[in-house]
């Protein structure tokens, strides 16, 4: 699920930086070294390390699980950032579905007659 979606997201990394800074929040270092065997090239990858960043925005969970998500700040003119929303994919017994509308992937799965059905993007192929 995540991969796919760093997947899209390394292919549009350069438009994206005409208009804004974009950076994926991983919860260690062990990704970077992943996304160089997969072949991202654009994306900029920020340790979250031992802070409560994650916990905070509602990407980990007591037990330390991971959930993907996505969060918005603005840079004020100060330098303040400003939250401005986050959203996390898991939606508990629906599934990985609170992201759909940022990964053209489930769109296209779901035009196919037997929709998603059990489909789940792979690691590696």
């Amino acid at each position: 699920m995540c991969t796919a979606w760093a997947d899209g997201y390394d292919g549009i990394q350069q438009h994206l930086r005409q208009r804004m800074n974009f950076a994926v929040l991983v919860a260690g270092a062990a990704l970077e070294a992943y996304g160089r065997e997969r072949g991202w090239k654009n994306l900029d990858l920020v340790s979250a390390a031992e802070s409560g960043l994650k916990r905070t925005l509602g990407f980990e969970d007591g037990s330390g699980a991971q959930h993907p998500g996505v969060s918005a700040f603005l840079r004020q003119d100060d330098g303040a950032l400003v939250h401005g929303d986050s959203q996390c994919v898991w939606l508990g017994e629906a599934g990985f579905r609170g992201m759909d509308v940022f990964s053209p992937l489930w769109h296209d799965v779901d035009l196919t007659p037997e929709a998603r059905g059990e489909f789940m993007p792979c690691k590696s192929y």
